[in-house]
């Protein structure tokens, strides 16, 4: 084996490294958003993750779930303004309907709340259980 030859090896052996180095970096994102993002695409990357040659693929997959997963948020919060709205105009209006109303009023809003994020859930927490609260006084 001649030197030329050595090099070469040598050469091949660093740029596979950089690519599992590379390969590594990618796991990490998609760690890091595996928790957010929908599980058949998570697992759909990560089969992808095994081979140097899907890096390019493995990126382009990743910044698409990156996009799915801020759309996500976005929507969630927007979902979750607009369920605040909805809860004071319920307070607003907690004397004038009557009762049945109320409670297919609240069903409703606490099915939408269910799909909210963990994240979001919290400030229409407190402000379900102060509507509960004065429900139950009425």
């Amino acid at each position: 084996m001649g030197q030329k030859e050595i090099r070469l090896i040598e050469r091949e052996f660093a740029l596979f490294g950089s690519k599992v180095s590379e390969l590594k970096k990618l796991r990490r994102v998609l760690d890091s958003l595996s928790s957010k993002g929908p599980l058949r695409e998570v697992r759909m990357i990560e089969a992808k993750l095994s081979n140097v040659d899907n890096i390019p693929k493995v990126e382009v997959l990743l910044a698409n779930l990156k996009h799915k997963v801020k759309k996500r948020e976005i929507e969630s919060k927007y979902a979750a303004a607009h369920l605040i709205k909805r809860l004071f105009e319920l307070n607003d209006n907690i004397r004038v309907w009557d009762r049945k109303k109320l409670k297919n009023e609240y069903m409703d809003i606490r099915k939408q709340y269910l799909l909210l994020s963990e994240e979001d859930k919290i400030p229409v927490y407190g402000i379900i259980t102060e509507m509960c609260e004065k429900l139950n006084r009425i």
